[in-house]
């Protein structure tokens, strides 16, 4: 099925699940939600390149929630997320074989603290809105609350055991996609998000979350020059 068809297929489904006055735009947030969100950040959390911890924000919680519930709304509403929320700090953690070889370090993307309620706002909102109205696959287990490797694997085993008691055949193909997430194609992802019946302005959020993107590498405690990419992950150089 080539990707036309893939798209006519994804358009049927929604239509059938909601009619054209239904749309989805990204409500604003509150000054209890931005506590909430900043308290349940463990203590432990890594701390990006703007040197902000989650232990410096929860001492001042009440008198910076505001301002920072503000600025997240201000987001929202211009449809476009704060520049210094997008520079990353990566960091190579050593997996095996050569130290080096770039391809035996798994590169950890470290974000502001700061910019995480924001995100988890506008996380919760979009997956009550696909769950509200029954857009998501009955079947897919990952990213959604209740679902998990343990739901899949008691559903699949179940299966098979039924299977295997009526005399059947069970086969399985399992797939590992090696950097998952660097194959997502950011163009195809956002042109998905919009056949779900999303406002312009929540629209232009979810790009400007993708886009511009900067990264500086840190190793042995010292920083490489800043990195731009508009895409995907770049692959990672590590200088020993």
């Amino acid at each position: 099925m080539n990707t036309k068809e893939q798209s006519h297929r994804l358009t049927d489904f929604v239509e059938t699940h909601i009619n054209s006055s239904t749309v989805f735009h990204i409500p604003p947030i509150n000054v209890k939600q931005v506590v909430e969100d900043l308290k349940n950040i463990p203590d432990h959390k890594a701390t990006g390149l703007d040197g902000i911890g989650i232990k410096s924000l929860k001492q001042a919680l009440n008198t910076i929630a505001p301002s920072l519930n503000h600025i997240y709304n201000v987001s929202i509403a211009s449809g476009a997320l704060p520049n210094n929320f997008k520079r990353a700090k990566l960091i190579p953690a050593h997996k095996n074989n050569s130290v080096h070889d770039r391809s035996s370090y798994r590169p950890i993307s470290i974000l502001p603290v700061i910019s995480k309620p924001l995100e988890r706002h506008v996380a919760r909102s979009y997956l009550d809105y696909l769950t509200s109205h029954m857009l998501l696959h009955s079947k897919q287990s990952a990213y959604r609350p209740y679902h998990s490797c343990e739901t899949v694997l008691l559903s699949l085993t179940d299966n098979w055991l039924k299977a295997m008691d009526s005399k059947e055949l069970v086969a399985a193909v399992l797939l590992d996609l090696s950097k998952a997430f660097d194959l997502v194609d950011h163009s195809l992802l956002l042109s998905k998000i919009n056949m779900y019946h999303i406002d312009n302005i929540s629209q232009q959020w979810f790009e400007s979350y993708l886009l511009d993107r900067t990264q500086r590498c840190t190793f042995n405690h010292s920083r490489r020059s800043t990195r731009l990419y508009p895409g995907p992950r770049p692959l990672l150089v590590v200088n020993q």
